[in-house]
């Protein structure tokens, strides 16, 4: 995979934009909430087959903004199981947008074969 920018770069942006995005949804800013989603969902389709790879070990990054993004993406993938460990526990937060997304994700998924 020839990555249009480094590795190191890739990941940084990942995190900034994961970070960004949770931030921007709990502040009721969803216009630059999504453009981080965007942003992240271009490094994913740039990553193509490394993707798993790449995001995998971001599960369990320090901040739960990356992980939570990370496992989102990860859901559709062959570690979907420790993707779904990750949202489960960000789910238990007794309150917050980032513990009902996650709820979410979780329902949507469960009802996929």
């Amino acid at each position: 995979m020839k990555f249009l920018q480094s590795e190191r770069e890739t990941l940084i942006g990942f995190v900034k934009n994961a970070v960004d995005y949770c931030e921007n949804i709990e502040s009721g800013n969803s216009k630059a909430a999504n453009l981080a989603e965007k942003r992240n969902n271009k490094i994913v389709a740039q990553l193509g087959d490394f993707s798993t790879d790449f995001l995998k070990p971001l599960l369990s990054y320090p901040s739960n903004s990356v992980r939570f993004v990370a496992a989102a993406h990860l859901m559709k993938t062959e570690v979907r199981d420790d993707a779904a460990k990750v949202l489960h526990n960000l789910a238990r937060c007794p309150s917050g947008l980032m513990a009902l997304s996650a709820r979410a994700i979780l329902d949507i998924y469960s009802n996929v074969s």
